[in-house]
C-alpha cells in the first residue's frame, strides 16, 4: 500500500513538473545525449556500487563481524533492487536480512546498513562544503551551513553520545516500553565502541566514503556531460547535496518526482529547463541500471527473510557487552 502510494505521489509530481516543461525540448535534448559518454558513466556507477560492497566488508570486520565480500556485493546489489520499489532508499537498509550474525539477528547488519548511509550522506555534504567554499571564496554563510551537517554527521558515526542521548530521551519518554529501538541504539553503542577498536579501519571507510562519492559526483559529472553540458561544474556540486536529499525523502518511488523538481528549479536555471529535465531523466538510471543488475538476487533476498541462517560471523566481544550493561563504554 505504501508502495502504491509513493508511487502515485511520483507520478503527480511529475505531471505537475512537466506540465510546465517544454517536451519538444526534453525530447530533443534527450536525443542528442552522447551514448559513449552516457554508458561510461553507467560503468562507473557499477564500479562505484563494487566499491561500495567493499567498504561495507571492512566496516563490518571492524565491529568483529566476518563478512565474505561475495555475500556483502550480493546484499549491496539486492538493496539497490529493493531501491527500485521502496521509497527514500529502504532497500539499502533492508538487504540487511540477506547479513544475519550468527544469532540469526539482522539487528548488526542494520546498523552497519545505516552507518553506511551516515557515512554517505558525510561524504556528500563534505564535497558539497568544498564546492561551495570555492564560490564563496572562502567560509561564507552557506559553506559553514553545509560543512556544519557534515560535522554532525561525522560526529553521529565517531562517536556514541548521539545515540545515548536518544536512548536516554526514548527511555525517559516511554520507560516501559523497550522494542526494537531500544536494541538498535543499545547495539549501535557497542558497534562505535568496537569500531574504536581498528582507527585505521576508521579511516579507511571514511576516505573510501569520500572516494566512492567523489566518483559519484564526477558520474552525474559525465552524465550532464553527455548532455552536452560544459559546467560550470563547481557550481553544479555545490548543487548536488540538495539535488540528492530530495530523491532521499520517504515520498515517492526511488526519488522519482522530487529528486525530479529540484534539479529542474536548482539546475534548470544554470544549464537550461530543458537540459535539466533531461539530467532529472537519466537519474532515474542510477537507480535502474544497479536495481536491473541487483534483480537476479530477489530469489535469495525473498529466502533470507524466513531463513535465519547466518550470513555473517563473529559478533561484539563478551567484553564490550558487559561494558555496556554496565553503562562503561566511553
Amino acid at each position: 500500500m505504501k508502495t502504491l502510494a509513493a508511487f502515485a505521489v511520483s507520478v503527480l509530481i511529475l505531471a505537475f513538473l512537466y506540465a510546465f516543461i517544454d517536451t519538444g525540448a526534453l525530447v530533443a535534448a534527450l536525443s542528442s545525449t552522447n551514448p559513449l559518454r552516457l554508458m561510461g558513466s553507467l560503468v562507473l556507477l557499477l564500479a562505484l556500487v563494487g566499491l561500495s560492497a567493499v567498504r561495507l566488508k571492512l566496516l563490518a570486520e571492524a565491529t568483529d563481524l566476518h563478512l565474505r565480500l561475495r555475500a556483502a556485493t550480493k546484499a549491496t546489489f539486492a538493496g539497490d533492487a529493493l531501491n527500485l520499489f521502496l521509497p527514500g532508499s529502504m532497500g539499502d537498509i533492508a538487504k540487511a536480512t540477506m547479513l544475519r550474525a550468527p544469532d540469526g539477528s539482522v539487528i548488526p547488519a542494520v546498523n552497519l546498513s545505516i552507518y553506511e548511509k551516515v557515512a554517505d550522506l558525510f561524504a556528500i555534504f563534505a564535497w558539497g562544503a568544498m564546492a561551495t567554499a570555492v564560490l564563496d571564496h572562502g567560509l561564507g554563510f552557506s559553506t559553514i551551513a553545509v560543512a556544519t551537517v557534515a560535522g554532525f554527521l561525522l560526529l553521529f558515526i565517531l562517536s556514541s553520545t548521539p545515540a545515548r542521548i536518544l536512548l536516554r530521551l526514548k527511555r525517559k519518554l516511554a520507560p516501559k516500553s523497550l522494542g526494537l529501538f531500544d536494541r538498535l541504539l543499545d547495539r549501535w553503542i557497542v558497534m562505535v565502541a568496537r569500531v574504536w577498536l581498528h582507527p585505521k579501519v576508521i579511516v579507511v571507510v571514511l576516505c573510501l566514503s569520500l572516494v566512492i562519492w567523489a566518483g559519484h559526483f564526477a558520474q552525474i559529472g559525465l552524465m550532464t556531460w553527455a548532455l552536452g553540458v560544459e559546467g560550470p561544474w563547481i557550481r553544479l556540486a555545490a548543487i548536488l547535496p540538495v539535488v540528492i536529499l530530495a530523491g532521499l525523502a520517504p515520498l515517492t518511488v526511488a526519488g522519482i518526482g522530487t529528486r525530479d523538481a529540484a534539479i529542474v528549479l536548482l539546475v534548470g536555471p544554470i544549464i537550461g529547463f530543458d537540459k535539466a529535465a533531461a539530467l532529472g531523466v537519466l537519474f532515474w538510471l542510477r537507480y535502474i541500471v544497479p536495481g536491473l543488475a541487483g534483480l537476479p538476487l530477489m530469489s535469495a533476498y525473498f529466502a533470507s527473510i524466513g531463513n535465519r541462517k547466518p550470513m555473517i560471523t563473529g559478533g561484539e566481544s563478551e567484553l564490550l557487552v558487559k561494558d555496556l550493561q554496565k553503562g562503561t563504554l566511553p
